[in-house]
């Protein structure tokens, strides 16, 4: 189901716009049967107060259930293997897009930043230069040069 999932995003967003990782602590999830139990006497509790999602079940789990524990991202990595994903591939989705695509939305948060200037005490806006200098930036747009 995951590398199903990873495999069709990467298809229509290209593997140059796909990164997989994590945001929160892995998912260590070692007993299923008793993690399942608890989950269902959770969404028993929250029908019970009226206060449960609609359609809610006790079948939903906030993971992928073959993928959970320390090992989750090597059976990712195994199970894109088998569909046929070159190495290159998985690196890019697994890892390298993310720092890559982070740095161009920081950027362009800050170019957004300096095309709304500060104001000094007078209700003057600083020069866009002079913002860039006050940041230690110097924006390039990728397809002209200033």
């Amino acid at each position: 189901m995951a590398s199903v999932a990873t495999d069709h995003a990467v298809k229509v967003g290209g593997e140059d716009h796909v990164g997989i990782g994590t945001d929160g602590p892995v998912s260590a999830v070692d007993n299923l049967d008793a993690y399942r139990a608890d989950l269902a006497e959770q969404v028993t509790r929250r029908r019970e107060a009226g206060v449960s999602a609609t359609g809610e079940g006790d079948d939903a789990h906030p993971f992928v259930v073959v993928l959970r524990g320390v090992d989750q991202f090597h059976e990712l990595i195994r199970l894109l293997e088998r569909r046929g994903c070159r190495s290159e591939r998985i690196e890019k989705v697994l890892g390298r897009n993310c720092p890559r695509r982070s740095a161009a939305t920081a950027a362009v948060a800050v170019r957004d930043r300096l095309d709304r200037p500060r104001r000094d005490h007078r209700g003057l806006a600083e020069s866009r230069s002079v913002a860039e200098g006050r940041l230690g930036l110097r924006l390039v747009h990728p397809h002209r040069q200033r």
